[in-house]
């Protein structure tokens, strides 16, 4: 008996060990969300379209708490002012406002840029655009490099930027999603061999996305 307790003991004192070299504080894992599970989901994918989609709702799932969350904001802001202001027409206009612009941003063709507006820079994002499209935007917001910083870019052009990107891939979405329909292109779709490019920027998206999710107070989080 007495050599079976000493081996026990070994076996725990081994076992604890092994404890204490693995151990991970769980304040430095991410809170788990579906964002997670479908961030797994699309890096397992194989085929570029289907990853594309993948990516894209992951900004469907986040967007409508993102414009929740700018407006309670802006509703804050707002009610901030009460004590110093009078509760007249132009105050209670300006409620209104804000619930027109949340309304506004749950559309499907706004959905994407309630995102990239808030959980992500832009910036960076810049030159991971497809050459093709890369060149599009640079003419359309008349920057002058290819590679930019936040010197080479002023808040119309970031602006600009965020639109430009959040169009593109809203409308390289329903590029995709209605392809055997009657779709019209507009011209800011991506097209096929553009995708797998394309897909390393959404990827950079839906860390920034996971990431501004885990910044989240507790009730604010998806």
């Amino acid at each position: 008996m007495s050599e079976y307790y000493d081996g026990e003991e070994e076996y725990e004192d081994e076992e604890s060990e092994d404890d204490e070299q693995d151990t991970v504080e769980l304040s430095t894992l991410p809170h788990f969300s579906p964002l997670l599970k479908m961030y797994r989901l699309a890096k397992e994918v194989n085929d570029p379209e289907i990853q594309f989609l993948q990516y894209y709702k992951m900004i469907e799932y986040v967007s409508p708490v993102v414009a929740k969350s700018v407006a309670y904001e802006h509703l804050n802001k707002r009610l901030d002012m009460l004590p110093r202001i009078s509760r007249d027409h132009k105050y209670l206009d300006s409620i209104l406002a804000v619930a027109r612009k949340y309304d506004k941003d749950l559309r499907d063709d706004t959905l994407a840029l309630a995102a990239i507006e808030n959980c992500v820079d832009v910036v960076p994002l810049y030159e991971m655009l497809p050459k093709r499209m890369l060149k599009k935007v640079k003419g359309t917001l008349k920057l002058q490099k290819d590679s930019l910083t936040d010197e080479d870019i002023n808040d119309e052009q970031l602006i600009g930027l965020q639109k430009q990107i959040a169009g593109i891939l809203y409308a390289t979405r329903n590029s995709i999603v209605h392809a055997k329909s009657n779709y019209v292109e507009i011209g800011n779709e991506l097209k096929a061999e553009e995708l797998e490019e394309a897909n390393d920027m959404m990827d950079v998206i839906a860390h920034s996305i996971i990431n501004w999710n885990e910044r989240q107070p507790e009730g604010f989080r998806v």
